[in-house]
């Protein structure tokens, strides 16, 4: 065998396998970043049979002292239809801001999925410009407020009536 094609082919060899097996233990010691954490989906209570709610109550945080959270319904009667797509609409997601001394919320994030899990439209907003919506008491984003409110260790809202405050009890 001629010994210079032998060196050739280990020289060949080298170059090719040696930044394989480099590259492969410089990404073995990198550190391995955390995963993001797992959603905690609790179920809201309603006497609504079509949908379901929930809350994530991984996902709730104090900011400026209202509560931020990831919610969801999703559609057991997969009858309502996207208006832009024509597409029919199985999941809702949200991220809103709301607080619990005011009664109100904020839309800061929401995407509507098909009945395949499917992105139909996605949207985003700043706090600062998101419309402050009045949460009336007995719905079910009353409830949720006050699962979020409680998951965050605030005040428990109060219903309001006729723009006043009721006396808690």
């Amino acid at each position: 065998m001629n010994p210079l094609l032998t060196m050739k082919r280990f020289v060949f060899r080298a170059v090719v396998f040696i930044p394989v097996l480099t590259s492969a233990t410089v990404f073995a010691v990198q550190p391995v970043p955390e995963p993001a954490s797992r959603p905690q989906w609790v179920h809201i209570p309603s006497t609504d049979e079509s949908r379901n709610f929930y809350l994530d109550r991984s996902s709730v945080r104090v900011i400026d002292g209202d509560v931020e959270a990831w919610d969801v319904v999703i559609y057991s009667d997969v009858t309502q239809k996207d208006s832009s797509s024509g597409r029919t609409i199985k999941e809702k997601r949200t991220y809103r801001r709301s607080s619990c001394s005011r009664n109100d919320q904020a839309l800061l994030k929401g995407a509507i999925f098909d009945e395949d899990g499917k992105l139909i439209e996605s949207v985003a907003q700043p706090y600062e410009s998101a419309p402050k919506v009045f949460i009336p008491y007995g719905t079910i984003a009353w409830s949720q407020l006050i699962m979020a409110c409680e998951l965050a260790g605030l005040p428990t809202p109060q219903p309001f009536v006729n723009g006043v405050k009721a006396p808690s009890n």
